[in-house]
C-alpha cells in the first residue's frame, strides 16, 4: 500500500451537526428531514430536549456539546496521528449544520488536500447515516472540481467500523468499570440482598424501516441492525473476559421518530431476548452511538482518549399516542446473526 503524501492528504471526520442557538432549531430541522415541515410541537420539543443539554436562546463561550466533542476528537486523532509518525491534517465537518461538509471540503482545497480519508463517526453502516454522508462529500466534491484547472481530489471513505478493535475495548472497558457499581447499586437497592449478575442491554439508535428491509431495485438489506448487534456481541465477549458474572445480554432499538413518520425501528420497550443484550435499570451500553451509557446518567467516548458527545434530540423517547412503522432484527441466539422481521405496526407509550 502506498504511503499518504503528508503534505496533500487529509483525513475527515463527518458527523451529524448541532445548532448553535436555540432560535435554529426549524432551519436545522429542515436540513435533517431534507426540506420535509415538521409541526410546530415538534419543533418546540426538540428544542425542549436541545436546551436539557445546554442550548440556549444565544449563543454560549463553546460550541454545543456535539460539535465541541468532535472537534476535540479531530485534535486528539491529528496528535496521535503525528505521534505514530504520521503528521496527517484532521478537519471535521457536519451535514446538518455549521461547519458544513461543501464548506469544509472547500477549505481542505484551498489548503492544497488532494486525497481525502474520510471517516464518518457513527461506526455502523447505514444508507441513512453512513449512506447521507458520504453523498453530501462525493457532491461536495463535485462541486469543487468543477474547473479544468482544478484536479479532482481521490476520496477514501471507510464504509463502517462497528468491529474495531479499540472501539469495542473502549465499550467492554467502560462496561467492565461501571458493571460492578451497577450490581451494588442493585444490590443495595434490594436492601442489602447481593445481585451477582445483572443482565446487560444494549442499545442502537432507531432507523427508518424502509432503509432495512430489501425491495426489488435493492435486494440487500441495509447491514446497519446485523451490525449493530454484531458491535454488542464483541463488546459483551471483551467485558465478559474480565467479568466472571456477566452471564446474560439482550439488544433494543433506543427511540423512534418524535414526528410518528413510517419507519422508525421499535424502542427499547421491546428487547430482542438474551441473544442480543437485557434491560436493567443499572446497566446498559450502546453499541452505534458515540458513547456508552450507564447508571442512567454518566458518559464516556468510544473512541480511547476523546470525550463524549452530547445525546442527540432523536435519542429520547417518542411522545405519547404517536404511531410508527418499524423494523427490528428478528430475535436469535447470540452465536447467530439477526435476521429481518416484517414491519408490524405498533403504538409507542
Amino acid at each position: 500500500m502506498n504511503q499518504p503524501d503528508h503534505n496533500s492528504t487529509a483525513v475527515l471526520l463527518l458527523a451529524h451537526g448541532t445548532p448553535n442557538v436555540l432560535g435554529e432549531m426549524p432551519e436545522y430541522l429542515d436540513k435533517v428531514t431534507g426540506g420535509r415541515p415538521l409541526p410546530p410541537s415538534v419543533v418546540a420539543e426538540l428544542q425542549h430536549r436541545y436546551a436539557q443539554i445546554g442550548l440556549g436562546e444565544t449563543p454560549s463561550p463553546e460550541p454545543p456539546p456535539l460539535t465541541r466533542w468532535t472537534f476535540a476528537q479531530a485534535r486528539l486523532l491529528e496528535s496521535a496521528l503525528a505521534a505514530a509518525g504520521h503528521p496527517l491534517r484532521v478537519y471535521a465537518a457536519m451535514r446538518n449544520w455549521r461547519p458544513f461538509i461543501p464548506d469544509v471540503v472547500a477549505k481542505m482545497r484551498a489548503d492544497g488536500v488532494n486525497r481525502i480519508l474520510a471517516l464518518c463517526l457513527a461506526p455502523q453502516n447505514s444508507s441513512t447515516s453512513t449512506g447521507l454522508y458520504r453523498r453530501a462529500l462525493t457532491s461536495a466534491i463535485e462541486a469543487e472540481s468543477q474547473s479544468p484547472s482544478v484536479p479532482k481530489p481521490s476520496l477514501t471513505f471507510v464504509e463502517s467500523w462497528f468491529e474495531e478493535p479499540s472501539l469495542i475495548e473502549a465499550f467492554a472497558q467502560r462496561l467492565a468499570d461501571t458493571y460492578p457499581r451497577a450490581c451494588a447499586e442493585s444490590a443495595s437497592a434490594a436492601a442489602g440482598t447481593a445481585a451477582e449478575s445483572l443482565p446487560v442491554l444494549f442499545t442502537a439508535h432507531s432507523v427508518p424501516c424502509r432503509t432495512i428491509q430489501p425491495t426489488e431495485s435493492n435486494p440487500a438489506p441495509d447491514p446497519y441492525p446485523i451490525e449493530a448487534k454484531r458491535t454488542a456481541e464483541l463488546v459483551f465477549a471483551a467485558a465478559g473476559r474480565r467479568l466472571p458474572n456477566l452471564k446474560k445480554w439482550f439488544f433494543a432499538f433506543q427511540s423512534q421518530g418524535i414526528a410518528g413518520a413510517p419507519g422508525s425501528a421499535p424502542p427499547s420497550k421491546t428487547p430482542s431476548p438474551p441473544s442480543a443484550p437485557k434491560a436493567t435499570p443499572h446497566s446498559s451500553s450502546s453499541p452505534s452511538a458515540s458513547s456508552v451509557t450507564t447508571s442512567r446518567s454518566s458518559t464516556t467516548s468510544t473512541s480511547p482518549s476523546p470525550p463524549p458527545p452530547a445525546p442527540s434530540a432523536s435519542a429520547s423517547s417518542a411522545p405519547k399516542a404517536s404511531t410508527a412503522r418499524r423494523c427490528s432484527p428478528r430475535p436469535s441466539s447470540a452465536s447467530s446473526s439477526p435476521t429481518l422481521s416484517s414491519c408490524p405496526l405498533a403504538t409507542a407509550e
